[in-house]
């Protein structure tokens, strides 16, 4: 055995006999190392600590640590901690074999209502749609149907050109009463401003909508 023993030093040796702590450290300790008083570690009494699972074997420098009732009930501490998560993880895993056990039944369920009466394309007499036919090139194809056009004479009044529309600068103003008018905002925009050929004038209201429903109206002006 490569290890060496903890209170002498020496290596441990395969044929010797030694003892495992069994507390912290793990060391490895001879048999012969271990008198402790009157009393010397054997190989009958490790099996019997070996065969009682609340008796164990401590070297001196675990027993001292174990007599620190600080270290004691860290220790006593971890111990719960690590007991509590293992629980944690038992459960979950539990909850994750029954997931896993409920998928199984639905893709079963899935797989037995497959319908195997649909025949496959192998197994078809005939195919269901018909292939493109191949396109072919015609240096004079068939001429489309020519219009057809009415035997009246077109009036020529009835073709009306519009007039580009004038580019006009747009003033818009708000808040302005319920009842104002078209000609008041008109008269009270030119003695702002100065402008006496007032274009247009349009309350902006929704088609509709009466102007005496709305709190205030806005007006736009193009100049």
């Amino acid at each position: 055995m490569a290890s060496a023993c903890d209170y002498c030093a020496k290596q441990v040796k395969d044929e010797e006999p030694f003892v495992k702590c069994m507390g912290f450290c793990e060391g490895v300790v001879h048999m012969r190392c271990t008198k402790t008083g009157s009393l010397k570690m054997n190989t009958s009494l490790l099996k019997i600590i070996n065969e009682c699972f609340n008796m164990f074997w401590m070297c001196d420098e675990c027993s001292k640590l174990m007599k620190v009732a600080r270290f004691r009930t860290v220790m006593e501490s971890v111990g719960d901690a690590v007991d509590h998560m293992q629980d944690e993880q038992d459960r979950k895993n539990s909850e994750l074999r029954d997931l896993i056990t409920e998928n199984g039944k639905q893709l079963l369920l899935l797989s037995k209502r497959v319908s195997s009466l649909t025949p496959t394309a192998n197994k078809l007499g005939t195919p269901r749609n018909k292939p493109t036919p191949k396109r072919t090139r015609d240096s004079n194809p068939v001429p489309s149907k020519p219009l057809v056009f009415g035997t009246n004479e077109v009036a020529s009044a009835s073709v009306t050109c519009i007039p580009p529309e004038e580019n006009l600068f747009r003033l818009y103003v708000t808040r302005f009463a319920n009842h104002t008018t078209a000609t008041q905002v008109e008269g009270l925009v030119k003695n702002a401003i100065g402008q006496n050929e007032l274009v247009q004038v349009t309350a902006l209201v929704k088609k509709g909508v009466d102007p005496l429903t709305l709190p205030n109206l806005a007006w736009q002006l193009r100049l």
